[in-house]
């Protein structure tokens, strides 16, 4: 019989104080990211003493830790037992290359190919380094436990010293940059819930009489601004009235924001996402491009216009253009006068182009999905049963990193 103990869970981490007094509008896209690091190092060494008194109160036999949980992680290692590291993006030491922007905090692009050398030297040797120091110098509480711990200064889960570490990956390449693979990375999504809710019944006849509707929705965490609604909603008013599209729902859109009611516009308070998404009026997704909606709409075959906050988002959009699923505006580096062409082109697809490659990509991500959770569950049983007695897996270390400096590599 397996037991399950959670610790942290339903912590929003965006309503943290450190990460509050980042969010404003579409911000730089390195600030959100590390402040949500400082706000995970903020109570590091309580987190970090009171799971590893769990670990031996509880008798744990292993962990499963977010990505951004190094309190969960360096507990299991200090304590020795098997540990897997779970997340939506690959963001880790022994998945990095030199062409592949692997930190969520380093700008927006998946690689370096569109970025200039002085923009990757600026960033990465100069104004990096510089914000991390100052984290450091905040968060010296959890220096000090870290290095009582035997651990060098670890803000994220992208050290090296995680290198043996196995990693689930809930997510697909296309989405995710493609890259090779170590035997402790394994990409297992996407995992489906095996239940989503049921239409409810306004929604469904709206869909019914409707066939061509673009669904907006900006997840949990990002909340669009008066300047994003202003931003959004005339350029979509204006494709209904062009005729490429006939209906719009906008979920948890107050209705103040429209000037006047409209038959052809739906703001529901909730909305069963999936639910509109299966549904074949469904044209379009208007998306913050949080991973999690970005699986569902393409395992769905809608196409993407992805309107990015923070965090994976803004390199998600890219990804989505890159591969041909869809399009973004970025309001934080692109230029207003560019929003309605990315619209139109989507919405109208002239060619077929898109929707073409969106049903072959549905196709990918559906076959992968068949057995997502029961790889993701063999590997973590594995991981139990088959770690060492320092709750290592050392059959699957990566040969290179035995190999001397001086060898061929």
């Amino acid at each position: 019989m397996i037991s399950t103990y959670e610790v942290g869970g339903p912590l929003d981490f965006a309503r943290h104080s450190i990460v509050q007094k980042s969010i404003s509008g579409h911000a730089d896209p390195m600030d959100i990211p590390l402040a949500a690091v400082e706000s995970v190092l903020y109570n590091y060494t309580e987190e970090f003493n009171h799971i590893r008194h769990l670990s031996k109160h509880l008798e744990i036999d292993m962990f499963l830790c977010d990505s951004f949980a190094i309190t969960c992680i360096d507990a299991a290692l200090a304590t020795k037992k098997p540990v897997m590291i779970t997340s939506t993006v690959g963001i880790y030491s022994d998945l990095s290359a030199p062409y592949i922007n692997n930190n969520l905090y380093v700008g927006p692009n998946p690689t370096t190919i569109h970025e200039s050398a002085w923009r990757r030297i600026y960033r990465d040797y100069i104004r990096l380094p510089l914000r991390i120091w100052g984290i450091k110098l905040r968060s010296s509480e959890a220096v000090k436990t870290q290095h009582a711990a035997g651990f060098p200064f670890t803000w994220d889960a992208s050290s090296p010293r995680y290198n043996d570490i196995g990693k689930l990956i809930h997510n697909v390449f296309g989405v995710e940059v493609a890259r090779g693979l170590t035997p402790l990375d394994h990409y297992v999504g996407p995992i489906m819930s095996s239940h989503y809710p049921e239409l409810d019944d306004q929604t469904e006849t709206f869909l019914n009489n409707h066939s061509r509707v673009v669904y907006v929705s900006f997840g949990q965490h990002a909340q669009a601004a008066k300047e994003d609604v202003q931003q959004i909603l005339p350029y979509l008013l204006r494709l209904k009235k062009e005729g490429w599209i006939d209906g719009i729902i906008w979920a948890r859109l107050p209705p103040h924001m429209l000037d006047r009611e409209d038959s052809d516009i739906l703001l529901p308070g909730w909305a069963s996402q999936f639910g509109i998404l299966q549904h074949p009026s469904t044209l379009f997704f208007v998306s913050h491009g949080g991973a999690g909606s970005i699986i569902e709409s393409l395992y769905s075959g809608v196409r993407l216009f992805v309107y990015p906050f923070f965090g994976d988002q803004p390199t998600n959009a890219r990804a989505i253009k890159q591969i041909g699923l869809g399009d973004y505006f970025d309001a934080y580096s692109d230029k207003p006068i560019e929003f309605y062409d990315r619209l139109l082109r989507l919405a109208a697809d002239p060619e077929g182009k898109i929707q073409r490659a969106v049903d072959r990509f549905k196709a990918y991500v559906q076959v992968s999905s068949i057995n997502g959770a029961a790889k993701a569950a063999d590997l973590v049983e594995e991981s139990m049963f088959a770690s060492d007695e320092d709750g290592k897996q050392r059959y699957r270390r990566h040969v290179k990193y035995d190999i001397p400096f001086i060898k061929p590599r």
